[in-house]
């Protein structure tokens, strides 16, 4: 009501051909007035994400403008016309103190929701440059340059940022579709990553679950710190790998003694000496493979040393740890033991058993035959008892139940 009243006045003096200062103070109270309505219509709303930042960037220009005696209004009022400093000055006196009285409930909470919003909308910026930089595909828009180091981002920090748009008076429209897509773009990841370790509608297969992870690694978001972290899943790439490649140089072996006579020497010698490359793959899974039943074999070794009586001077790597297959790791290590369970015997675990248990009666054999040494029946009996539930669960024609029958 005031705003129009002041409108009018103008439109009244606007008549006249002279330009006096009382017009150019109306002038700046109605822009005045104005702006007041404008930043209580903000406050007034009770909706989220109404005001774009670019009106808030507008009145916060204004404002400032207005401290110095400058507004539209008066701007065109006095277009064509020679500066008068001494007027200059009284009207800027007036305009500070009017936006005093006018906005003093106002201002402050204003330019507190307006740096916030700037802000947000730096935090923002920062995020996309850097996510450019680390070469993430699905960040379409370019920050400005940072002078400082870029770093990997949390992905809890594009939550957060997220949820506080979402609470916010002020919006960026394209800035927020940014980082939801961003945030979709990683749940993808994440879900595909979970189909591929527990297939949906398909049974396990670990050696299509190797290739899908090779392939879906390099799919990886870029320049986001999330779970599961790239060790982990490189982890279980580790382990897949070393099923894999034991799995095969376990079916080269059986490949190599079919031919073999079961009494001949060849047969028994395997037992205890298996081969450089399997004893050291048997040494990295030796978490894997550390089940009730190979306890018994690791402490029947002698000097109760797993390495012990294997063939190789080192392992093919540091030992898989089980500290890694938590939660999604979890699931994967579960698939792949119930697939190598359903190979029975002809799986790494049941060989893995197989082999152990050989060197365990070797051993046993070997302080049997010392006289310097002594062994137990109750050795003997869980050798023997070992041997019987082993064969008793599988398969009786397989290659490792013939070599130590």
């Amino acid at each position: 009501c005031c705003e129009k009243k002041c409108r009018l006045m103008l439109d009244t003096l606007n008549k006249n051909s002279i330009l006096s200062e009382c017009e150019e103070r109306l002038a700046v109270l109605a822009d005045i007035l104005q702006l007041k309505g404008d930043v209580q219509n903000i406050f007034n709303s009770e909706r989220k994400n109404e005001v774009s930042f670019d009106t808030l960037k507008n009145i916060f220009n204004i404002l400032n403008e207005l401290r110095r005696g400058k507004s539209v209004t008066r701007k065109k009022l006095t277009a064509g016309l020679i500066q008068n400093d001494e007027v200059d000055k009284k009207v800027q006196e007036f305009a500070s103190e009017k936006l005093t009285f006018h906005l003093r409930q106002l201002e402050k909470p204003f330019k507190s929701l307006y740096d916030e919003g700037n802000k947000w909308k730096r935090t923002a910026e920062s995020f996309f440059y850097t996510l450019n930089t680390f070469g993430n595909t699905a960040v379409s828009i370019k920050g400005p340059n940072l002078s400082t180091k870029c770093q990997m981002i949390d992905i809890s920090r594009i939550d957060n940022l997220i949820e506080k748009h979402e609470c916010a008076q002020y919006c960026f429209p394209s800035y927020s579709q940014q980082l939801l897509t961003i945030k979709d773009d990683v749940s993808i990841w994440v879900k595909g990553l979970d189909d591929i370790i527990a297939p949906p509608n398909s049974s396990f297969c670990p050696f299509k679950c190797l290739s899908d992870l090779h392939s879906w690694r390099e799919r990886r978001p870029k320049g986001l710190l999330m779970h599961p972290p790239r060790h982990l899943v490189e982890s279980w790439i580790e382990l897949l790998d070393w099923y894999k490649e034991l799995l095969n140089l376990f079916k080269t072996q059986r490949r190599d003694l079919e031919h073999v006579p079961e009494n001949s020497p060849e047969m028994a010698h395997f037992a205890s000496s298996s081969n450089d490359s399997i004893d050291s793959m048997i040494l990295r899974g030796r978490y894997l493979i550390k089940e009730p039943t190979i306890e018994f074999f690791l402490k029947s070794l002698a000097n109760n040393s797993f390495e012990e009586g294997m063939n190789c001077t080192k392992t093919s790597g540091k030992p898989i740890s089980l500290s890694k297959f938590t939660a999604q790791g979890g699931k994967l290590l579960q698939a792949l033991m119930q697939y190598d369970k359903s190979l029975k015997m002809m799986g790494v675990v049941a060989s893995c058993r197989m082999i152990l248990w050989g060197k365990s009666a070797i051993s046993f054999t070997r302080r049997l035959c010392d006289t310097d040494k002594q062994v137990s029946l109750v050795e003997a009996k869980g050798l023997l008892g070992a041997f019987e539930s082993m064969s008793d669960s599988e398969e009786d024609n397989s290659i490792y139940c013939r070599i130590h029958k």
